[in-house]
């Protein structure tokens, strides 16, 4: 995952850039610590340092002013509790209870069970049609004859390729996705935090609440909390957050306005006649050296 500081009057010629690119997807305009863009990113394990070298790059170009990138190493994600949605009123939750209890339990030093997480997974090997599958599935129910029809495999394959997906930890579950019209407006928000101590678990503070929760790992220490909802709610989900703050070494918050439309382009990098990841980045680096200079900011 990766947020970039853009430079003003610049935007628009970054976002054309960074779409160009296969290393990064799902591109959209974030604001807090950082404002700018926010996407993900993926490289080869050959070549670890690509992200990192792209934007050093955007930064000599004077594209951006700085960045910070956070290495996703494992996930998990809580399932809604529609009990506690009401369709006229929408979540019904008690953020000043909740709030209260998360207060009492800090100051007691009472804290729930770890994620199950891994901070060095397994490595995985796969290619494009596996990104696909998982790209294809991710729109909503589809057939096995549908999925082998876009990739020109049969239904035996694309269930073999699937179940190793699951096998693998790659998918990890399958959940059902409700987003009430008037949630259309909803925030997502990411708050990246540092804890004091890496046996000290908080997420089950978070795993109570009925909202979808996205809990991040870059390590034992270092993680993402995804929260989306309307404004209304996202202030009492920060109001039970400060009471969590005496467990951070640091922290910071970022707002997702508008989500990032379907932008799985990164599978373009995956070179069919060598059957693995094309890592070669110096095209990229001299097409956005080249944009640079021919932009019109720059004459």
């Amino acid at each position: 995952m990766v947020i970039i500081q853009e430079i003003n009057m610049k935007k628009s010629l970054l976002y054309d850039l960074l779409k160009e690119i296969p290393y990064f997807y799902w591109i959209t305009s974030t604001y807090g610590k950082y404002n700018g863009f926010i996407c993900n990113s993926i490289y080869s394990l050959t070549s670890p340092r690509i992200t990192d070298k792209i934007l050093q790059v955007f930064k000599e170009e004077e594209l951006i002013s700085d960045y910070f990138i956070f290495e996703i190493n494992d996930y998990a994600t809580t399932k809604k509790d529609l009990s506690y949605f009401d369709p006229k009123l929408g979540w019904v939750w008690n953020w000043d209870k909740w709030a209260k209890e998360i207060k009492n339990q800090v100051k007691e030093g009472v804290y729930g069970e770890k994620l199950d997480l891994e901070e060095k997974p397994a490595v995985v090997k796969f290619d494009f049609k596996d990104i696909l599958i998982i790209r294809n599935m991710k729109k909503g129910k589809v057939s096995l004859k549908e999925l082998g029809k876009a990739l020109d495999l049969s239904d035996s394959q694309v269930g073999k390729r699937i179940r190793r997906l699951e096998k693998e930890g790659i998918i990890k579950a399958y959940i059902s996705v409700f987003t009430p019209r008037f949630y259309c407006d909803s925030i997502a928000t990411n708050f990246y935090l540092k804890l004091n101590d890496p046996n000290i678990e908080i997420f089950h503070f978070f795993s109570r609440l009925p909202y979808q929760i996205d809990f991040i790992m870059e390590s034992k220490t270092s993680y993402c909390i995804t929260f989306c909802a309307l404004s209304r709610d996202l202030k009492g989900f920060i109001q039970g957050f400060e009471q969590l703050k005496p467990l951070f070494s640091s922290y910071f918050i970022q707002f997702i306005p508008v989500p990032a439309s379907d932008q799985h382009h990164l599978y373009k990098a995956y070179n069919e006649e060598k059957k693995c990841w094309d890592t070669s980045i110096n095209d990229y680096i001299r097409k956005i050296k080249k944009t640079t200079w021919e932009s019109p900011n720059n004459q």
